[in-house]
């Protein structure tokens, strides 16, 4: 068992709440307004970037980009 099933079942607890930090293709395709196909090129396309700079390797998650970093490339301002 995880520890965030074991926090769940503690008193008081009313609910746990399970954040992820990237954004998959349905997460971008929602916040650009963009197709499948379109979502996958400005992950791959900021992936590339990312382990470019040297930020992350290449073993990061394919189809999927840090929040933070994808926010402020388009200027998005979040609270998560």
């Amino acid at each position: 068992m995880s520890s965030q099933q074991d926090l769940a079942h503690c008193p008081g607890v009313i609910k746990v709440i399970r954040t992820k930090s990237y954004y998959t293709y349905q997460d971008v395709m929602e916040l650009l307004g963009v197709s499948k196909s379109k979502a996958y090129q400005i992950i791959k396309n900021l992936r590339a970037d990312l382990i470019k700079a040297g930020k992350i390797n290449e073993m990061y998650p394919t189809g999927k980009v840090p929040k933070v970093y994808f926010n402020k490339q388009f200027a998005i301002e979040r609270s998560e």
